[in-house]
């Protein structure tokens, strides 16, 4: 991933705990779901085949969420090489269980 591709954490106010940060990721996660239904009332197919314009919006609410647990990470104090074997690991693990297609 590139310097440009990787998600940056936000910086949060320093009275801010990790159950402040779930629950702004739990947020995110309910506004990618009103973003879904709103997609899905305006498609008559699977959303996967909606235009790339009508998907913008749900997409923009789902890298909310990966930003908002990118901060969760930075919280807990792992830097950027940290989260990145985190992610590798993880990665790993769910191609063993097979939810890459392997």
């Amino acid at each position: 991933m590139s310097e440009n591709e990787r998600l940056i954490p936000v910086v949060v106010p320093e009275k801010w705990c990790m159950y402040d940060q779930l629950h702004k990721i739990q947020k995110e996660y309910d506004e990618a779901l009103l973003e879904l239904d709103a997609l899905e009332d305006n498609s008559d197919d699977d959303v996967r085949f909606a235009a790339y314009e009508d998907k913008q919006s749900l997409a923009e609410e789902l890298v909310d969420i990966q930003v908002a647990c990118e901060t969760a990470l930075s919280m807990l104090g792992l830097n950027q090489e940290q989260r990145d074997q985190v992610r590798q690991r993880v990665n790993q693990k769910n191609a063993l269980r097979g939810y890459h297609g392997n």
